[in-house]
């Protein structure tokens, strides 16, 4: 083992206090969001440089990737509470094909 993975403290989110483990996991997830956030702004500066039109389409697609985001953010929550209670159920073979692994096999299979 590692020196960095021995000084690594496990968390356990069933009996450490909820407060601490909820930091642990916000702290990436809203760097995350920063990120993202100082990406767009630094996509819309040079995109104003190719006029009211360039701005206006990338606002239009923000929107439509926003939305598509949050379908598949959602379908993702809603398999991972099925597979959650399968994992508890001791039902393993229910694990093997997850919802969210058709979905994605049947979008991304190829359209003619």
């Amino acid at each position: 083992m590692s020196a960095s993975a021995a000084g690594r403290r496990r968390v356990d989110l069933i009996n450490d206090p909820i407060d601490g483990s909820l930091r642990l996991f916000a702290i990436p997830l809203a760097f995350s969001f920063v990120v993202n956030m100082v990406y767009s702004l630094i996509d819309r500066y040079y995109v104003s440089r190719l006029g009211d039109a360039a701005i206006a389409a990338i606002g239009t697609s923000d929107q439509v990737v926003f939305f598509l985001f949050t379908l598949v953010s959602g379908f993702a929550v809603g398999t991972g509470i099925i597979v959650s209670r399968r994992f508890g159920e001791g039902d393993h073979k229910g694990l093997l094909v997850p919802p969210h692994r058709l979905l994605s096999a049947w979008l991304s299979w190829p359209r003619r």
